[in-house]
Parts: structure tokens; sequence; C-alpha cells
């Protein structure tokens, strides 16, 4: 909710009063987790190339609702540039059937990255 163009409140679920002509409603947010898909392509060790499919969950925090709406431009976007950006480093040491063979960590490894907002992200 905003007074005047002015950030005021999030309005939670139910029911809720604002001043006519002075208070208006900026946006409507989702709670849900939303899900991002993207592909990546990298070298292996062996200069085999191989195409990741990556998907992040992600949703905003309550108490985050400002800094998501006001202070993030597009975030799926800044998500997916830190995703392309922190992933390659963990490929390209190993040899392709090493890829096969440790899918789990390397998901893993993405997962303990982006898991509490060290990626920038973390609404």
């Amino acid at each position: 909710m905003t007074r005047f163009g002015r950030f005021l409140r999030v309005a939670e679920p139910g029911l809720n009063w604002k001043t006519p002509y002075i208070d208006s409603v900026a946006a409507m947010m989702s709670l849900r987790v939303n899900q991002i898909t993207l592909t990546m392509e990298t070298k292996t060790k062996d200069n085999v190339f191989v195409t990741i499919p990556i998907s992040v969950q992600n949703r905003i925090r309550r108490r985050r609702f400002y800094d998501a709406f006001y202070k993030l431009s597009d975030p799926n976007a800044q998500i997916k540039s830190y995703v392309e950006a922190s992933d390659p480093g963990h490929v390209p040491g190993m040899t392709l059937d090493e890829v096969f063979a440790s899918q789990a960590s390397i998901a893993t490894a993405g997962e303990e990255r982006t898991r509490y907002g060290h990626g920038g992200f973390g609404l």
C-alpha cells in the first residue's frame, strides 16, 4: 500500500482498509514459490560440452516485500545471472563420466550457494 506514492505498509491477506484517494495499492505480489528453469552449457575437463538443466525455486519473504518491489528491477534476470556465473566453477574440473556419476553433488553444491541468499537475491 502506498500513500501519495510513498510506501506505507504491506497489506496482509484478509480484510484491509485504505483511505480513498489517499492510499492506493501499488502492486500485488505472490507468496507462492516461483520456479525459474534454464539450461547452461559448459565444458568438461576432457573437452566435452554438456548441457545442464537448472531449476531454481524462490519466494519472497514476508519481511522483504519492500526490497522485492522497490529495490530489484528484474529479480528473475538477476537470479539467472547469478546462477550462470556461479555454477560453471564446479563442472569444468570434472570429466564427462565424473559429471554423470556425481549429479547429486553438483545439485547440492548449487543449492548450498543459493539457499540463504549468498547470491545477493535472498528474498
